[in-house]
C-alpha cells in the first residue's frame, strides 16, 4: 500500500495514506505542460497529464517485477 501513495503521514488520528501516486504524477506532468505555454484546453491538458501518469505508473510497476 505504501507504494501507491505520495506523502503518507502519521498523525494523532492515525495513518493517512496521502495523495495517490498517480494523481501526483499527473499534477507534475500538468505543471510541466502548463509551464511551456502550449496547453490551450484544460480538459485536454488534464487528460494528457493522466495519460503521462498512467505511463509512469506502468513503467514503475514493470521495473518492480
Amino acid at each position: 500500500m505504501k507504494d501507491k501513495y505520495a506523502y503518507p503521514t502519521i498523525s494523532n488520528l492515525g495513518p493517512r495514506p496521502g495523495m495517490e501516486l498517480r494523481d501526483w504524477f499527473a499534477g507534475q506532468a500538468l505543471v510541466g505542460w502548463l509551464a511551456d505555454g502550449t496547453a490551450s484546453n484544460a480538459y485536454h491538458a488534464a487528460r494528457e497529464a493522466y495519460a503521462f501518469a498512467d505511463a509512469m505508473m506502468e513503467i514503475r510497476n514493470e521495473e518492480k517485477n
